[in-house]
C-alpha cells in the first residue's frame, strides 16, 4: 500500500513539473511600416508620412545626414506623419520608420529623404536715389519672398521703423526730408523666414548722379580691379564738393568704401579690390550724399564684370649689382648692342649730386656684356653736360645709316650724339638745341630712311625735330609744338601710316598728329587728373596699332597704369585702366615671356618692386608679377630709368635699373 502512494506522488509530481516547463507562445514584434515618404515643407521643415503596419500601436522616426545612416530618433507618433522642424536650409536628410507595440519595435522601413529649400536670400543690389519725389529705394528680387519691409534704423536708438510694405522691389520714401540723412534696410520675408540686406546710410537732398567704371573686364585671376565712381550734381555746375564717401558693392554685398574731400566737379573715387574670384561678377557705388552742399545719395547702374584664370607666369631672381656711379646720381637706362659683340649691354648716365664730383658727373657709362654673360667695368665717356639741371635721358638708334646702334644723350645745352665706330661708341658730338633738352628720342620722323632726332625742349623752346643726314649729321629743326618740358615717344597713335609725337606732362599727356604734308596738327590733350610717373608707346592690345600706356605714380587706390588703345577711327577710346604696386614710375614695353606679345614693365618708387604685365590673348594686360629690389630701395626712379634686354645671355628679356643707392642693377629673368 505504501509503495503505491509512492508511485502516485511521484506521477503527480512529474505531471506539475512538465506543466511548469511548456513554453508560452511568444508575442510577435509588428511589421515595419510602408510607403514611407519625405517631402521638404519649406526651408526648415519636411514632413515624413507612411502606411499603417499590422501590430503597430505607434510609430518611431529616425533621421540621418548621409544616406544608410546612422539614424537617430527625432520623434514619434500614432498617426501616419510627422513633421521634422528646425532643419537646416538647403540640406538633404534621409528618414527610417519604426513600428512600435508597447515595448516590442520593428525592423526600420525602407529609406526616404528629402531636401529643404534653399536659404531665404538676403536682398541684393540694394540702392538709393534722392529725387524729387523722395528718396527712391530699390533691390534685386529674391526667390521666395512674399513681400518686403523697408525699414528706417533709427539713430541712435538703433530702433526699426517699417516704413512700408510692398510685392514690388522698388520703394519710395515719399516723406524723406531734404538734409536729413537715414539708414535704411529692406527685409525679404517669405515662408516663416526674413533676411535683412546691406544697410544704407545715406543723405536727402539734391539730385546726383553716379556713374561706375570696373577695369579691366575681364580680369584675369590675382589681378587688381579698379573701381572708378564719377559723381556729379544733376543741376549744378562747378561746384565744389567738400567730401562724404562712396560705398562700392560686388555681388550685393560691400567691398569697401573711400572717404573723399574737397574736390571741384565732377568727383571721381577710385577704389582697388583685391582677390576678386574666378567667375561673373556684379559691381555698383552708392554715394552718400554730403550736408554742407545739400546733396543727395545716389547709386551707379549695375556693372557686370568677370575674372578668368590667370595666364602665364614670369619670374626674376635675385638682382646683379655693378656698383657703379655711385660718387655720382644714375639717372637714366638702356640697353643695346653697342660694342657690335652681338651682346647687348648695359648703359647708364650719371647726373651730379650735391657739389658733384667732375670725374664721375655727366658721364654716359657702357657695361659691356662679356663672353661670361657678365658685365665688365664701364667705359666711361664724358659728355657736354655740365649743370645740375642736365636730365642725362638715353636714346638709342642708328643714326649714320650704318646698321650699328648708337646713342643720343639729352644734356643741358643739347644732344650728344655717340656713333658707334670700331669697337664701340666714339666721342660725343653735340647737336645743339638752342636750351636746355629734356628728353631725346630717334626715329625717322619724317620717312626719308634717315632716322631723326626728336627732342623735348625747355619751357616754350617745346618740341623740335632735327632730321637725319647721310653719315650721320643733322638738319636745321622743325619745331613741332610749344608744349616741351616733359617725356616724349613717337608712334602712329592714329592709324594713318605717319609717325606721331606724344608728349607727356606732369597731369596730361598730348598727341601732336603728323599731317601728310609732314607738318603737325594742333596737340589734341588728354587730362588724367592727377600727377604721372612715365609713359610708353606701342601695341598693347595685339591689333597691330600702337596705343598710349601712362603710369600713375601715386599710392593705392590711386597708383594705376592707365592703356589708351588705338581704335578704328583713329583716335583713342577711353583708358583701360589697370590697379598696380604703389608708386609705378618709369614704364617700358618689351616682349617679357617670348610669346609674341608686347608686356609692360615699371618700377614703383620708394618701394622695393619692379613689375611685370604680360599682354594676355584678349588684348589686355594681367595682374602685375613682381620681382624684388635691394633694400634700401631707391625712392625715385626717373622716366628713362628702366630698360628691358638680355643681359645674362640666356635669350630671356631682364630688368636693367639705375639705382643711385646701390648702382647699376640686372634683375634676372629666371
Amino acid at each position: 500500500m505504501a509503495f503505491r502512494r509512492l508511485v502516485t506522488v511521484l506521477v503527480a509530481t512529474a505531471a506539475i513539473v512538465a506543466t511548469l516547463v511548456i513554453p508560452a507562445k511568444a508575442a510577435r514584434a509588428p511589421q515595419p511600416p510602408s510607403g514611407v515618404q519625405a517631402r521638404a515643407l519649406s526651408r526648415s521643415q519636411i514632413a515624413v508620412s507612411w502606411s499603417a503596419a499590422a501590430g503597430a500601436s505607434g510609430y518611431r522616426v529616425l533621421r540621418a545626414t548621409t544616406s544608410g545612416g546612422p539614424y537617430s530618433v527625432v520623434g514619434t507618433a500614432s498617426a501616419l506623419s510627422f513633421t521634422d522642424n528646425g532643419l537646416q536650409a538647403a540640406t538633404t536628410y534621409y528618414y527610417v520608420v519604426a513600428s512600435t507595440d508597447k515595448n516590442r519595435v520593428s525592423p526600420y522601413s525602407a529609406q526616404a529623404s528629402a531636401t529643404t529649400a534653399p536659404a531665404l536670400a538676403a536682398p541684393s543690389n540694394f540702392k538709393a536715389n534722392a529725387g524729387a519725389s523722395g528718396m527712391e529705394l530699390s533691390w534685386d528680387p529674391v526667390a521666395g519672398a512674399s513681400r518686403y519691409d523697408v525699414i528706417n534704423v533709427v539713430l541712435p536708438s538703433d530702433d526699426e521703423v517699417v516704413l512700408g510694405s510692398t510685392t514690388a522691389t522698388h520703394f519710395t520714401h515719399a516723406t524723406a526730408e531734404l538734409g536729413h540723412w537715414y539708414q535704411y534696410k529692406v527685409r525679404a520675408v517669405g515662408q516663416g523666414a526674413t533676411a535683412d540686406s546691406a544697410v544704407l546710410y545715406v543723405g536727402m537732398g539734391a539730385p546726383t548722379r553716379t556713374t561706375l567704371s570696373v577695369s579691366p573686364n575681364p580680369s584675369e585671376d590675382g589681378q587688381n580691379v579698379v573701381l572708378t565712381a564719377t559723381i556729379e550734381a544733376v543741376d549744378q555746375s562747378d561746384l565744389l564738393f567738400t567730401g562724404d564717401s562712396v560705398e562700392f558693392f560686388m555681388d550685393g554685398a560691400s567691398a569697401g568704401r573711400i572717404d573723399l574731400g574737397g574736390l571741384w566737379a565732377p568727383h571721381r573715387a577710385i577704389f582697388q579690390l583685391y582677390g576678386v574670384p574666378v567667375g561673373r561678377h556684379v559691381f555698383y557705388a552708392e554715394y552718400r550724399g554730403e550736408d554742407s552742399t545739400k546733396l543727395g545719395a545716389s547709386a551707379s547702374a549695375s556693372v557686370a564684370q568677370e575674372s578668368v584664370p590667370a595666364y602665364g607666369g614670369v619670374s626674376f631672381g635675385s638682382a646683379q649689382v655693378y656698383p657703379y656711379g655711385l660718387d655720382s646720381w644714375l639717372t637714366s637706362a638702356a640697353v643695346a648692342d653697342v660694342t657690335g659683340d652681338g651682346l647687348a649691354d648695359a648703359l647708364m648716365t650719371t647726373g651730379i649730386h650735391g657739389a658733384g664730383v667732375p670725374d664721375a658727373d655727366f658721364k654716359l657709362l657702357v657695361l659691356a656684356q662679356q663672353p661670361d654673360h657678365t658685365l665688365a667695368a664701364p667705359r666711361v665717356l664724358p659728355t657736354h653736360a655740365s649743370s645740375f639741371r642736365a636730365p642725362m635721358r638715353i636714346a638709342t638708334g642708328d643714326l649714320d645709316g650704318d646698321g650699328d646702334t648708337d646713342v643720343a644723350v639729352a644734356g643741358d645745352s643739347g644732344v650728344d650724339v655717340f656713333l658707334q665706330g670700331a669697337g664701340g661708341l666714339g666721342e660725343p658730338t653735340l647737336v645743339e638745341t638752342g636750351s636746355l633738352a629734356v628728353d631725346v628720342r630717334i626715329a625717322d620722323v619724317d620717312r626719308d630712311g634717315h632716322n631723326d632726332l626728336v627732342v623735348s625742349r625747355e619751357d616754350q623752346a617745346g618740341i623740335a625735330v632735327y632730321p637725319g643726314q647721310a653719315g650721320g649729321g643733322f638738319g636745321a629743326a622743325t619745331v613741332v609744338g610749344t608744349q616741351g618740358n616733359g617725356q616724349i615717344e613717337v608712334g602712329d597713335v592714329n592709324g594713318d601710316g605717319l609717325p606721331d609725337i606724344v608728349a607727356r606732362q606732369t597731369f596730361s599727356f598730348s598727341v601732336y598728329e603728323q599731317t601728310a604734308g609732314g607738318g603737325w596738327a594742333p596737340p589734341v590733350g588728354h587730362d588724367l587728373g592727377a600727377g604721372t610717373g612715365g609713359m610708353a608707346v606701342g601695341d598693347l592690345s595685339g591689333d597691330g596699332r600702337a596705343d598710349v600706356a601712362v603710369t600713375m605714380d601715386a599710392n593705392d587706390p590711386d597708383s594705376r597704369i592707365l592703356v589708351y588703345h588705338q581704335n578704328d577711327s583713329g583716335g583713342l577710346d577711353d583708358p583701360v585702366v589697370y590697379g598696380v604696386y604703389d608708386i609705378p614710375e618709369p614704364a617700358v614695353l618689351a616682349d617679357v615671356n617670348a610669346d609674341g606679345r608686347t608686356d609692360l614693365v615699371t618700377a614703383h618708387g620708394g618701394w622695393w618692386w619692379a613689375g611685370v604685365l604680360l599682354q594676355r590673348p584678349d588684348g589686355l594686360l594681367g595682374r602685375e608679377q613682381r620681382a624684388r629690389v635691394p633694400a634700401p630701395n631707391a625712392s625715385h626712379y626717373d622716366h628713362r630709368g628702366i630698360a628691358v634686354g638680355d643681359l645674362t645671355g640666356d635669350g630671356k628679356p631682364d630688368i636693367l635699373l639705375a639705382d643711385y643707392i646701390h648702382g647699376i642693377e640686372v634683375l634676372p629673368q629666371s
